[in-house]
This record gives C-alpha cells, structure tokens and sequence, in this order.
C-alpha cells in the first residue's frame, strides 16, 4: 500500500493457519506500508506467514489499533517512519512481536505475549517512548541495540527468560539505552543483559 495517505481505514487480514514463509519481490510483510502517510487506521492480523505480518517503511502517523494474532515471525516491523501507535495487542508472534528500526516511535498502551524472541525490539539508531507496557511469556522483554534508545513510563513483564537487553549486533552502530521510570520484573532467570563495549 503506497501513496499520499490514508484515513480512517480498517484493515482485517486473515492468512493462511498452516503453509511456508512467503516473500514477494523483496518485500517481506503480508502487508507493507511504503512511503505513506496513515491517520486513524486499525488493523487487525491473524496466521500471517511472512517475514514480517505488517511492515512499514518510510511512513508517518498514527495507527489507532494494532492487534495480532499467530504470526510466523515478526508481527509488527516499523522501518525508518514516525509513527504513534495508540493500541497494539500483539500475541503469538514467533519472533519479535514488534521490531523499530531506523526511525522514531510512540505507543500509548502496549500488550506483547508469547514472543517467541523479544517482546519489544528496539535497533539501527531508534528512539522510541512507550507510556505503558505489558509483555508476557517472552525470550527477552525487551531489547535495545545498535545506537537506540527506549523511554518506558511504566512496564510490567513476566515470564520471561530476560527481561531486559541493551548491546550492540551491528559493527558500525554503537550499543542501546533502556529508561523506565516504572518497572516491574517477574519470573525470569535473568534480569537484565547489559553488554560492555570495548574502544581501542
């Protein structure tokens, strides 16, 4: 979906419960969002196959609902936009329930459960500020890599196996900042990865 912009859509996008993981010319989400502007969209996924459930790239504005349920890998994957996210209910996500990278992000209410990786993932130099999050039966709660940062007012997780990760993947970026004013962890083996780098 491409173009100047859009308003006030709902989008239900129902895949296929069993199959292989589908890309089409490169672009890797059921559904991808590129160089466009959104305003009062909802968007509700089940079963989707992708690489990516939803994927926006080079996009603006504001989703006011995201839910999901049984993703094959990542569910929501934000490259490169700036976008408020007022709701996202995210379950079931074999991956990261929900990516950002390379831009800046806002979500007002979040809920994450059963990621089979992170439950939020933070990379490539992004800012993101989330009011109130909740995540559940995850790999890792939350990760911040590769020069980003992520503002949390209140996060409540459990169940998981690391709550919180701040390190650095890539070679050329630097490591991740996690800042939560309100923070509550339970039943994780780890609380928190925190790498150390090295300069020469």
């Amino acid at each position: 979906i491409k173009g100047k912009k859009i308003s006030n859509w709902s989008i239900n996008f129902d895949g296929l419960s069993t199959g292989n993981q589908i890309n089409f010319n490169n672009i890797t989400g059921c559904i991808t969002f590129i160089d466009i502007e959104v305003f009062n969209i909802d968007i509700k996924t089940r079963n989707g196959i992708c690489e990516d459930t939803v994927n926006f790239i080079r996009s603006n504005g504001v989703i006011k609902n995201y839910s999901s349920n049984n993703s094959f890998s990542d569910s929501l994957d934000l490259d490169f936009s700036e976008l408020k996210i007022d709701n996202a209910v995210i379950e079931n996500a074999k991956n990261d329930c929900i990516d950002f990278s390379g831009g800046k992000y806002f979500i007002s209410k979040g809920l994450f459960k059963f990621c089979g990786d992170k439950g939020i993932s933070v990379g490539e130099r992004s800012s993101v500020k989330i009011s109130y999050s909740l995540i559940e039966n995850s790999n890792i709660g939350i990760a911040s890599k590769d020069g980003s940062s992520i503002h949390l007012n209140k996060v409540n997780i459990q169940t998981v196996e690391t709550c919180l990760a701040s390190y650095k993947k890539k070679q050329e970026f630097s490591g991740g900042l996690i800042n939560i004013e309100n923070f509550k962890c339970e039943s994780s083996i780890k609380d928190y990865i925190n790498q150390t780098l090295k300069f020469d």
